[in-house]
């Protein structure tokens, strides 16, 4: 019995093996029709992205035409527009070009807002916070 089923193993094996080899894929020995049909593949994909191209700048043509005609601005662009000849006119009024100013820390940043006064009486209660917190083991505890 045990031979039989060693044979009945060995033939679904065969079997199988002869199965797994028939999925290979046919082997080309031309070899130029393979890189004949990318070609012509890349070249269909060069012609329609061209195409595609082309149609993109039409269309945006196209609307480009049919925005000056058919829409007016903005207000957007109309109060830009307004803001932009007021700058240029003050400008020339002024004469010439807009200088910018230095960087000054107190101007800028508004360091120094306390007076001397005020300086003194932050300093003060400062000084009693010591007496608030304790350093180490707890003071009231």
């Amino acid at each position: 019995m045990a031979s039989k089923r060693r044979n009945k193993n060995k033939t679904q094996e065969t079997t199988e093996n002869a199965r797994d080899r028939s999925q290979y894929p046919a082997i080309n020995m031309g070899g130029d029709d393979g890189r004949k049909s990318r070609e012509k593949d890349d070249l269909e994909d060069e012609r329609r992205t061209a195409l595609l191209k082309e149609r993109d700048r039409e269309m945006e043509r196209l609307v480009d035409q049919k925005k000056t005609k058919k829409r007016s601005k903005s207000l957007l662009e109309m109060h830009q527009k307004v803001l932009k000849k007021k700058k240029e006119k003050k400008l020339k009024e002024e004469g010439g070009k807009e200088e910018r100013r230095p960087f000054d820390r107190n101007v800028d940043l508004q360091a120094n807002r306390l007076d001397e006064a005020q300086r003194k009486a932050v300093f003060k209660k400062a000084r009693l916070l010591d007496t608030r917190f304790a350093t180490g083991e707890s003071k009231y505890l």
